[in-house]
C-alpha cells in the first residue's frame, strides 16, 4: 500500500497532466520530465553514490524544464532576467537559513535536496507572480507554482527535523494534488481547439 501511495499516486497524476496537456508542448515536456524524476526518486532509495548522481542528473532535468515553464511565462520584455532578482535573492535567503540550522550535517544526498528545495521556491515564487501573463495556461501556471513552494517547504522540513524520515509519502500526496489540478485546470474546449 505505501508503495502505492508513493510512486503509484504521483505516476497517474503526472500521466494525466501530461494527457491533458498535450497540447501545449512545453507543459508536456515537462511532465515527460517528471516521469524521469519519478523513476530516480524510487532508485534513490538504495542509498548508493551511482543513485544519487542518478538522481541529481535527473533532478536536473525535472528543473530545467520547470525553469523553461518560467521562462515562457514570463512578460515578453528585454530585461526578463531583472525580474528573476528579487524572488532569487528571498530563494538564497531561506535556503541559507536551512543550511546554517543544518550545522553543516549536510550528505551529498542533503546537498542535492537542498539545492532542488532552493530551485523550487525560487521557481514557485516567479511562476506564482508570471502566472498572470501567460493566459491559456494560467490556471495550470498557478497549480504548478503552488505545488512547488509546497514541495520546497516539505522538502525544507525534512532536512531540518531528522524525525520526518517516516512521511516519505508527503511529497508524493503533494504532487499527486498539484498535477491532478494542473490537469484540470485546462478547460475541455480549450484543450480539443489547440489539437486541431
Amino acid at each position: 500500500m505505501n508503495e502505492l501511495i508513493r510512486f503509484g499516486s504521483p505516476l497517474a497524476a503526472t500521466l494525466f497532466a501530461m494527457w491533458r496537456t498535450r497540447a501545449f508542448p512545453l507543459l508536456y515536456l515537462y511532465f515527460f520530465a517528471n516521469l524521469l524524476y519519478l523513476s530516480a526518486t524510487e532508485i534513490a532509495y538504495l542509498r548508493n553514490w551511482q543513485y544519487d548522481s542518478i538522481y541529481a542528473v535527473f533532478t536536473g532535468i525535472w528543473l530545467f524544464f520547470a525553469f523553461l515553464i518560467v521562462w515562457d511565462a514570463l512578460p515578453r520584455r528585454a530585461k526578463k532576467v531583472r525580474l528573476l532578482s528579487l524572488p532569487a535573492i528571498v530563494a538564497i535567503g531561506l535556503t541559507r537559513h536551512c543550511y546554517i540550522y543544518m550545522d553543516g550535517r549536510l550528505t551529498h544526498r542533503g546537498w542535492i535536496t537542498l539545492i532542488e528545495a532552493a530551485c523550487l521556491v525560487f521557481l514557485g515564487i516567479v511562476l506564482g507572480a508570471a502566472a498572470g501573463y501567460a493566459w491559456p495556461t494560467c490556471n495550470v501556471l498557478l497549480a504548478l507554482s503552488a505545488t512547488w513552494i509546497a514541495l520546497w517547504l516539505f522538502l525544507d522540513l525534512f532536512l531540518l527535523r531528522d524525525s520526518w524520515t517516516g512521511l516519505y509519502w508527503v511529497p508524493a500526496v503533494i504532487v499527486s494534488v498539484g498535477f491532478t489540478a494542473a490537469g484540470l485546470a485546462i478547460p475541455q474546449k480549450l484543450e480539443v481547439k489547440h489539437e486541431r
